[in-house]
């Protein structure tokens, strides 16, 4: 019901996490795999992060990194509502903050976005579908 739609360009991007941030590449290829009920991403270049009919951030996977942000690029998946401003700012924040993120440097706010850096522990991400889940 809720499949991942992957374009071979995100693909390449995600599995080249693989080396430098294997906890990055695991969150997102679970996904792609559906392995978290609910959870899919729509993808062309980068992604938007859905949970069933809501979506939630746009994931850009570098070599070494994951940026995520609220915006959505162009538009959201048909039959679908924007839940962003629910996880954006302060919540997504404070899972960060909880986890000394921002003080030991694996995430960096920069603007409108967040970097996650390979140092990003998979408690983070485990936290982060938690909040999603609570929010829809």
């Amino acid at each position: 019901m809720y499949r991942s739609e992957i374009k071979p360009k995100f693909r390449e991007a995600v599995d080249k996490l693989k080396i430098l941030f294997p906890t990055g590449y695991e969150f997102i290829k679970e996904i792609i795999n559906g392995e978290y009920f609910g959870f899919w991403l729509s993808s062309s270049t980068n992604a938007h992060l859905y949970y069933k009919n809501a979506y939630f951030l746009y994931l850009e996977p570098d070599i070494n990194k994951i940026i995520i942000r609220k915006e959505f690029h162009q538009r959201i998946h048909e039959n679908t509502k924007d839940f962003s401003n629910k996880i954006f700012d302060k919540p997504i924040e404070k899972i960060i903050e909880d986890l000394n993120g921002f003080n030991e440097g694996w995430a960096v706010r920069n603007g409108d976005t967040i970097e996650l850096r390979s140092k990003t522990p998979e408690l983070f991400f485990e936290e982060l579908l938690e909040l999603i889940k609570s929010k829809y």
